[in-house]
């Protein structure tokens, strides 16, 4: 504990070594869907995203989400092997949008539109394009 301005205590992480992960057993709950007759909760659904900006539903009960994706699988050893920005391509966060179908008894799957496509899955894309295309 350190002393901040004003005589308030506060905890400082400096020198403290921690790798990111995405843990099964901690709730991730995304999307409270609700009854609008009755209030009532009807199904919360969890792994949509990691930061959720924006949510449209249509009249058959589609459901829209504008949101970033944290890519902490790819920057998972920042801690214990120093990962940073390289490792993730300088891409901290994909955009994305999120659909799923709520309508009639219950959330279906959801279906993620990449906005953006990293380095790798675009030289990926063009090597599998040159290999395809006729030799000259």
């Amino acid at each position: 504990m350190t002393e901040a301005p004003g005589g308030a205590a506060q905890s400082l992480s400096t020198g403290y070594i921690a790798d990111i992960v995405r843990h099964p057993d901690i709730p991730d709950r995304d999307l409270y869907v609700f009854d609008t007759a009755t209030d009532l909760p009807l199904e919360v659904v969890d792994t949509l995203g990691t930061l959720l900006y924006g949510i449209a539903v249509n009249s058959a009960g589609r459901v829209f989400i504008a949101q970033a994706e944290a890519r902490n699988d790819a920057n998972g050893r920042a801690g214990t092997q120093g990962h940073g920005l390289a490792e993730m391509e300088n891409r901290a966060f994909l955009n994305q949008i999120t659909t799923l179908d709520c309508g009639g008894g219950g959330c279906g799957a959801p279906r993620r539109f990449e906005l953006e496509r990293c380095r790798r899955a675009i030289q990926a894309s063009r090597w599998r394009s040159r290999r395809l295309s006729p030799s000259k």
